[in-house]
């Protein structure tokens, strides 16, 4: 299987690629948690005993402000982030201050993501299988049935250090859609375009801040203004494009 062509796509599928998904993965179960906001979050474990309010007045403990929260978020992302993902990081943390819920999306975001050995090893193995499913079907692909593949996880020391780690990890879904498909039956050789979605929580739950809040503060100060001063998290979503080149005698 071969990488032909990639590209960040339009929000938008397009009506050739409507109701033709071929390729899913997600989290199961779904991390409902991630999505949670409010006033009244669980500080128990969380450093800093949930980052108080200054306006607490509570005497030997360190206590934050709003704005101390959220610089410390700004500290957090842009240690984690280099190039262009550091615009991107401080994009994320302006939009969760906002208190807006829509899905975000970012150019430079999916560029990054397009680029990444973790997207094109996914787009590889899922070609693998609509290779294997094309080779039992005689090279239609109308008989493919949506194919599951592990998630892609932007984790390793190279997305922890460029950014792709802190802005998204941990991915919710991904979908895959047939958006266009050529088959030459005297080769076995075929092309496919498709169109690729993926959504990812950019929330914190209570095991993630436990887990990492002793590698930054910033992550106590994040989980801290969603679940605590009720700033609502949102959906980032990432839309590529992904052209493939199979051959089914192989």
């Amino acid at each position: 299987i071969e990488v032909i062509e990639s590209s960040v796509a339009p929000y938008v599928l397009t009506s050739s690629c409507n109701n033709r998904l071929i390729g899913l993965s997600f989290r199961e179960p779904p991390n409902t948690e991630d999505l949670l906001h409010g006033r009244n979050g669980d500080c128990s474990g969380v450093r800093y005993e949930c980052m108080t309010y200054k306006d607490l007045g509570m005497v030997g403990i360190k206590t934050y402000s709003v704005e101390d929260l959220f610089q410390s978020m700004y500290n957090l992302f842009h240690f984690f982030s280099r190039g262009k993902l550091k615009g991107v990081a401080s994009d994320f943390v302006t939009r969760f201050k906002s208190n807006s819920s829509r899905a975000y999306y970012n150019k430079d975001l999916m560029e990054e993501v397009r680029k990444s050995p973790e997207m094109i090893n996914y787009m590889l193995l899922f070609g693998e299988r609509f290779n294997g499913q094309l080779r039992v079907n005689n090279g239609d692909a109308s008989l493919v049935t949506p194919i599951s593949s592990r998630r892609p996880i932007f984790g390793g020391e190279y997305n922890r250090l460029r950014g792709l780690t802190v802005l998204i990890n941990d991915t919710e879904t991904t979908n895959v859609y047939l958006c266009d498909y050529v088959y030459d039956n005297n080769t076995g050789v075929w092309f496919g375009k498709f169109y690729v979605e993926l959504t990812d929580h950019f929330g914190l739950d209570k095991a993630d801040v436990i887990g990492y809040q002793y590698v930054h503060e910033g992550f106590a100060a994040w989980w801290a203004l969603q679940h605590k001063r009720d700033f609502a998290p949102f959906l980032t979503k990432i839309t590529l494009t992904f052209t493939l080149k199979g051959n089914i005698t192989r």
